[in-house]
């Protein structure tokens, strides 16, 4: 499989997420190739990271278990199709599918208990000394400046991309295959880069359902924001224009700085 089946749909994703940060106008080819390469990285990683658990609820939250930050996305996922709180909580306005049944936030926070795991508390506090909290107030920013010199007709329909910028959008209402066409390739990309193919998928085939996807999308596309929340922290300590277009030099070093600080994702 090459990655033919899906790059397209895939692409338009990422060009609306990065548009819908702020960005002023279409962003380049070599910017757009440099946030896909990074896509298909961050994917395989996850990839990996599932080749002894299914792609499930659990299964997520088995490997999110020692990562608070990233935890508390899935909790305000569930809190947001629960009704729990308000959509405003929900990451960058992205419309969360609820026409299908879904685990409830109590179930969420049975497996959370069956698994040991600390549940996020209702009104979780980041820590605004972190590059990513920095970065995403940054973000936010950028998309009022963005919004500010918009007609009434733009912001309308600047709003209604702002809800599918997502690569939930790809499983919601996308191509039926194209994500699941992703994760096959990255899963292929895992195998092909062990020598035991044992090491990646343990005793058994990994399973997959539905839950497991949106959560695996969702996470994908909070990875995205984190490399352009990480490219502005850096934009505005080297006293770089907020507003201005992305630069193929600035992903390169945003990308560099996500490595570095692996340990905090």
């Amino acid at each position: 499989m090459n990655d033919s089946e899906f790059s397209g749909p895939v692409k338009n994703a990422l060009r609306n997420i990065i548009l819908c940060s702020g960005e002023p106008f279409l962003p380049s080819e070599e910017v757009l190739n440099l946030f896909y390469r990074y896509l298909i990285s961050v994917t395989t990683s996850w990839i990996l990271k599932f080749r002894t658990v299914n792609l499930t609820l659990e299964g997520v939250l088995t490997v999110l278990r020692h990562q608070p930050r990233k935890l508390n996305l899935v909790f305000n996922y569930f809190r947001v199709l629960s009704g729990a709180c308000d959509m405003n909580l929900a990451e960058d306005d992205v419309s969360f599918d609820s026409s299908r049944p879904e685990p409830t936030l109590t179930r969420f926070s049975e497996l959370c208990s069956h698994l040991n795991i600390t549940v996020p508390a209702d009104r979780h506090t980041p820590c605004s000394k972190s590059p990513f909290e920095r970065g995403r107030k940054l973000r936010l920013v950028r998309i009022d400046r963005k919004i500010s010199s918009m007609s009434i007709e733009e912001y309308l329909n600047f709003t209604k991309l702002r809800q599918t910028a997502s690569l939930l959008n790809l499983i919601k209402s996308g191509p039926p295959p194209t994500f699941n066409y992703l994760v096959q390739y990255c899963k292929k990309r895992v195998v092909h880069q062990c020598f035991d193919v044992n090491q990646v998928h343990g005793t058994q085939e990994v399973k997959e359902d539905r839950v497991g996807l949106c959560l695996l999308a969702h996470l994908i596309t909070d990875d995205i924001l984190d490399l352009i929340d990480i490219v502005l922290y850096l934009r505005q300590r080297l006293g770089i224009e907020l507003s201005s277009p992305l630069t193929p030099v600035e992903i390169k070093q945003g990308v560099q700085r996500l490595q570095s600080l692996s340990g905090s994702l």
